[in-house]
């Protein structure tokens, strides 16, 4: 994890939860299915770049940073656009989840889902 993630995933949870807001949808942030989701979701992802520090290593290139951040907003709108707003919120929780987990790592000075990563 790096520092300026938390500026990727605060702007992509703002611009989803603008979404989210503009079409009435605020309310699937209460659907514990989408938070269940969100949070298993983010949690594995961040146990197999934990695992597998090599998926990660195409993240320290700036053009991926943006690719990622593109990626996530387009995978939220068109999961918006087929499904509805419950997918939307599942990435909210996702990303409310990996802020989390930075916030626990700059405070500890470590990652409290290393133990999921294996030895």
């Amino acid at each position: 994890m790096h520092a300026r993630d938390d500026l990727l995933a605060l702007l992509a949870v703002g611009a989803l939860l603008a979404l989210l807001a503009r079409r009435s949808g605020l309310g699937a942030l209460a659907n514990p299915a989408a938070a269940v989701a969100g949070v298993a979701g983010a949690v594995l992802i961040e146990a197999a770049f934990l695992r597998y520090p090599e998926l990660g290593a195409a993240w320290d290139r700036p053009l991926v940073h943006l690719g990622g951040l593109g990626a996530v907003l387009l995978a939220g709108v068109g999961a918006y656009l087929l499904v509805g707003s419950p997918i939307v919120a599942a990435l909210c929780w996702g990303l409310v989840t990996f802020l989390l987990l930075l916030a626990a790592v700059v405070v500890t000075g470590r990652n409290p889902l290393a133990r999921l990563a294996g030895p």
